[in-house]
């Protein structure tokens, strides 16, 4: 440890990290993708280190030097770390009895790229949740919004802000980690974060964690019955059926400016006008991970950020972080969330993109006894919307997929 200090509780009860602690080891990041400026942008090639985890106790201290015990190798550590990969020491509060108040929480901070994104409760008789556990939005950051100008644009990955708008944070890396990967912007996207929306003014796409067993695409699950799916370029290259792709949702349409009907009249016609005509080059959802709670956890992948060339583009949101619960028995009428935040919507004059939702994050609920009563919640975000009175329209984010 750099400075054991960290490690300190603010509880007064519980104060410095001491001999008989409980720590988790967790590397949040690390995964290596696929880098052509195809689809497959942001395949997982290799998880390496991302997401291995362990649960350790300390047995020592003396400085900054913390020796531990692994049950499961006795001394030392049962996986290897990467400093790169961003991995972080947490502290898991340690209680005979805990009882978690109706009007009490207890709130994960937020992921900053170097730690964060973990709430971790450790009871070793009975864990009684009648309030809130929450590590909802502390997950891996969403896009962040840039203004540049460009149309037409295809690219699945590229360094140039006017060409598509940022990637959402995942496994995979943070947006200057995506610089080292041939490009930051892009609709394709990097594992587990979903894909900017690409110029001129396409929506973000979701993040992802949970994999629901479907083929990825990217595209999302088309939901409800509208005919105007039937002219989208993704429902005909699904055979001519809505597709269930898993992971996060794709971002929508680029830049139109005369109000047609869409479902009369399909995405690249050019009588949709605003020389880019409704095309589908929206963000691409996030690639779902492989989630084994026994050895690695994930958080919620962040939303790609909608494309931008003034200031009305909404971010990508953020996903849901990680909740570790370990008791004899969990019990109560209260919730915990590790939910991913919205997209962000647009705002004044509304003419640009918005966001894509982060993905829902992962729970691990250990209780060698009773569970009870306790709603669990680790949903994706909803993509942004824009709001428009005008002729011009935009399409909105792609929802977050679910933890």
């Amino acid at each position: 440890m750099t400075d054991i200090t960290d490690l300190d509780s603010p509880i007064p009860e519980l104060g410095p990290i001491g001999t008989g602690d409980l720590l988790t080891i967790i590397q949040m990041q690390g995964a290596t993708i696929d880098m052509s400026n195809t689809v497959s942008y942001g395949s997982v090639t290799a998880l390496n280190g991302a997401g291995l985890y362990e649960i350790v106790y300390v047995t020592s201290i003396s400085g900054n030097v913390i020796t531990i015990n692994n049950s499961s190798c006795l001394s030392g550590l049962r996986n290897s770390y990467s400093v790169a990969g961003r991995t972080q020491v947490v502290r898991v509060p340690r209680f005979l009895n805990l009882t978690i108040d109706p009007a009490a929480s207890v709130v994960a901070s937020p992921w900053d790229g170097t730690r964060g994104g973990i709430v971790a409760l450790n009871a070793a008789n009975a864990l009684d949740v009648e309030g809130l556990v929450s590590a909802s939005g502390a997950g891996f950051r969403g896009g962040a919004v840039r203004s540049a100008f460009s149309f037409g644009e295809t690219t699945f990955r590229t360094t140039f802000d006017f060409a598509a708008a940022e990637k959402g944070e995942g496994i995979a890396g943070s947006a200057s980690d995506y610089d080292l990967l041939l490009g930051r912007y892009g609709r394709g996207s990097p594992a587990n974060g979903g894909g900017g929306g690409n110029a001129h003014n396409a929506g973000g796409g979701g993040g992802a964690n949970g994999d629901n067993g479907n083929t990825w695409t990217g595209q999302g699950v088309m939901a409800g019955g509208s005919p105007a799916w039937f002219l989208d370029p993704g429902y005909i290259a699904n055979g001519n059926s809505l597709t269930n792709s898993s992971g996060g949702g794709r971002g929508g349409y680029t830049f139109s400016d005369t109000n047609l009907d869409a479902e009369v009249t399909g995405p690249g016609d050019p009588s949709w006008g605003g020389l880019d005509f409704r095309v589908e080059r929206g963000g691409l959802g996030g690639k779902p991970v492989a989630n084994d709670p026994a050895t690695r956890l994930f958080m919620g992948g962040g939303g790609g950020a909608g494309e931008s060339n003034g200031t009305s583009g909404g971010a990508g949101g953020r996903g849901g972080g990680i909740v570790l619960l370990i008791s004899g028995q969990i019990t109560g009428t209260g919730l915990v969330r590790a939910d991913g935040d919205d997209g962000q919507d647009t705002i004044p004059p509304h003419n640009d993109a918005p966001g894509g939702g982060g993905a829902g994050g992962t729970i691990i609920v250990s209780n060698s006894l009773a569970f009870s009563g306790v709603s669990l919640s680790a949903i994706g975000g909803d993509g942004g919307s824009q709001f428009l009175t005008s002729n011009e329209a935009e399409g909105p984010g792609g929802g977050g997929g679910g933890g």
